[in-house]
């Protein structure tokens, strides 16, 4: 029989663009995929368009946890380059009541897909048509893991008891935040000299983040603290697996204090999930594992309801390569007293082009909804789109001479603000 065709999705014009949650970890058997299947079935089931993305790159399984046996278009036609739009891939999953985007563990090229191949996969998973996105992760702390985590609106972290997984969770965490750091020092500036010691999330070589960012401070004070705002936005939470509720509060508490000592890093806890030999015995038969109705299903919709609706505070990060040059555009909602989004694009380290656009602003009249969610990314595409366009122009600042750098009198501190009607 000659297969289907892929089907190629139509051009669509701007739209809202999903809440993304990554569930990770820092090693396999966990649960994290068990754990990834309930969130999104529960957040279907109180009328969400969700989208199940199986990312655990080179080792995808979800569709055998959703009751599917083989899936004739995976993630690897996407990354292979057969496929040219991530939503033509999804499988509707009846039973679970969303979307599934199945990955592939058959190419070799799939546990390492390249770093441009992993940035176009991150833009398209912001553009599939979903309310929620539920991404599972690989089970280590690669880059490509750590890279999707970071780009989630909110993370799950998922340990068990065993000291293994807990410490692996931790180690995970820290991963994340240091990738987090590396990439923004490089976006803002810094050489690859200056960052490379801060990538060793086995080290210690120092206290944690906010020692760097400290260090920092003294060199540019500007860097500094769009490193701490960043870090601000950061968003992470933790369900323990296999336990009881006293066991898995005691574990949380561990990891809540050694990542507000080390990582200045505060963490959620979502709730836990008591042993169920159920669970084991309808993965072992091909069965989708089930989980009873847990309060942290509950507090998970919570969150990601709390995030559709006006008043979340979002903010969009996004390389941009224009011109040989990589720009790195930042947009925030500055909240309900300031009454205003804001955009700022750097090159190599400097503001290059601000903009502020009030919440009254007719501009977001052609935006996909009223949510603040949507606002802001709708602002932050459309200035992306005119930067590339041309209709907006940027100032670059002087290149340094070799082997030197740029006097600080001579950095660009913004070039005003606009309205942007």
């Amino acid at each position: 029989m000659t297969a289907a065709p892929v089907r190629q999705a139509e051009p669509q014009p701007i739209a809202a663009m999903p809440f993304i949650m990554a569930v990770g970890g820092g090693k396999g058997g966990t649960g994290k995929s068990v754990v990834a299947i309930n969130v999104a079935r529960a957040l279907a089931g109180e009328g969400l368009k969700v989208v199940l993305a199986d990312l655990d790159l080179g080792g995808a399984n979800l569709h055998l946890l959703s009751g599917l046996r083989h899936c004739q278009y995976t993630l690897r036609d996407f990354i292979g380059g057969a496929v040219s739009d991530l939503s033509s891939l999804l499988v509707a999953v009846p039973e679970l009541g969303v979307d599934l985007l199945p990955g592939s563990d058959e190419v070799a090229g799939m546990v390492q897909p390249g770093y441009q191949r992993k940035l176009k996969l991150i833009r398209h998973l912001h553009h599939l048509p979903a309310e929620v996105v539920v991404c599972d992760l690989g089970g280590n702390s690669g880059l490509d893991n750590l890279d999707i985590f970071n780009e989630a609106d909110w993370g799950l972290v998922v340990t068990t008891l065993e000291p293994t997984a807990v410490q692996n969770a931790y180690g995970f965490m820290k991963a994340a935040i240091l990738r987090r750091l590396v990439r923004l020092g490089r976006q803002l500036g810094l050489s690859r000299e200056q960052v490379a010691g801060w990538w060793s999330p086995a080290g210690e070589s120092c206290s944690g983040p906010a020692e760097l960012i400290n260090q920092l401070q003294a060199q540019s004070p500007e860097l500094a603290e769009s490193l701490r705002q960043s870090l601000r936005c950061v968003r992470q939470a933790v369900v323990v697996n296999m336990a009881e509720a006293e066991e898995a509060r005691r574990i949380f508490r561990s990891l809540e204090v050694v990542s507000k000592r080390f990582l200045d890093l505060e963490l959620d806890f979502v709730g836990w999930i008591p042993t169920d030999d159920t669970v084991h015995e309808a993965v072992l038969h091909g069965r989708v594992p089930g989980l009873q109705r847990l309060p942290l299903l509950t507090r998970v919709y919570d969150k990601v309801q709390t995030a559709l609706e006006p008043g979340f505070a979002v903010g969009c990060n996004e390389e941009v390569l224009l011109n040989g040059r990589v720009l790195h555009v930042q947009t925030e909602d500055l909240g309900a007293s300031a009454a205003a989004y804001h955009t700022l694009v750097y090159s190599g380290g400097h503001i290059v082009l601000s903009k502020r656009v009030e919440y009254s602003s007719s501009f977001f009249q052609r935006a996909p909804s009223r949510l603040k969610q949507d606002r802001v990314r709708y602002l932050h595409r459309t200035i992306i789109a005119a930067l590339q366009t041309g209709r907006l122009q940027v100032k670059y600042p002087p290149l340094a001479p070799p082997g030197g750098t740029i006097p600080t009198n001579e950095v660009n501190h913004g070039i005003g603000r606009s309205d942007n009607r």
